[in-house]
């Protein structure tokens, strides 16, 4: 019976060892900063698109396992909440803004090196996962110029077509146009693969929390944001005399795009 005690309570001693160290390797980090596009700008070679993009604030958390020495495996969460998104067509005779949201979901790896002086640890992460991208609809009217010229360019070609008749002219057919987007950008609701790598330094700040500096770079593949806009050369194709119908084309920009994201946070292991 004694031998059976004893055996019993080495094992609960080493079940809790075991326990104790498995928790003992366990984190939690909270952090935030600034995510910058790192292509803030760009034309979309099939539309001609003008689009430009604005930074956004960003916030994460970690929840990681150092597996072995220097190296653990992570789960983190970024959410960026506020990217402005500038589009523009027709020569800048369209303009438009909306808001684009990140939720980026990551598995990652992260590998340890040694320690520098002052108490400095850098490391270096890499990992892959998914990114939620959300867009706001948004329909944009042409400008003043914009709305004379696109007015006068599809009545001048209508003249060219119907020479023999009295076709839409240009005031018929701006009284149409001003009233009607130009370009109606759609709600995008949708994940796509991602994956980050970056550097960091920790300064512990006691034997359980430690202060942490990033700069990682991650890429989202194959963003598509569709859009309606008018055609004015099926606009001229299909026109009826005496009826103004105006035909819209779809298209959709479709893109990778990297974002830098600059951070500091706190890493908290747990005190087992």
């Amino acid at each position: 019976m004694n031998k059976f005690i004893t055996i019993l309570a080495s094992s609960a001693l080493a079940c809790s060892i075991a326990s104790s160290n498995v928790l003992a390797n366990i984190y939690v980090g909270l952090e935030g900063g600034l995510s910058l596009p790192a292509q803030s700008s760009f034309v979309d070679k099939d539309t001609k698109t003008k689009v430009k993009l604005g930074h956004s604030p960003m916030f994460g958390a970690r929840f990681g396992y150092e597996f072995a020495p220097n190296m653990a495996a992570e789960f983190s969460y970024t959410y960026q909440p506020k990217y402005d998104f500038n589009v523009s067509i027709y020569h800048d005779f369209a303009k438009g803004k909306t808001k684009v949201t990140g939720n980026v979901m990551m598995l990652n790896l992260v590998y340890n090196f040694s320690e520098m002086g002052g108490g400095f640890k850098p490391y270096a992460i890499f990992g892959a996962g998914i990114a939620k991208i959300d867009l706001k609809a948004i329909d944009i009217k042409l400008a003043t110029e914009g709305l004379d010229k696109v007015s006068e360019g599809i009545a001048s070609a209508l003249r060219a077509k119907y020479p023999l008749h009295m076709p839409a002219t240009k005031a018929e057919i701006s009284s149409v146009i001003k009233d009607i987007p130009a370009l109606r950008i759609k709600k995008l609701n949708a994940n796509y693969f991602a994956w980050q790598a970056g550097l960091g330094v920790t300064k512990p700040l006691n034997d359980n929390l430690n202060l942490d500096f990033s700069a990682k770079l991650q890429v989202t593949h194959n963003i598509e944001v569709k859009s309606d806009h008018i055609d004015a050369q099926e606009t001229v194709k299909r026109h009826t005399p005496g009826v103004i119908t105006l035909v819209y084309s779809s298209s959709k920009i479709k893109k990778t795009m990297g974002v830098a994201e600059i951070a500091v946070g706190l890493t908290y292991k747990l005190p087992y």
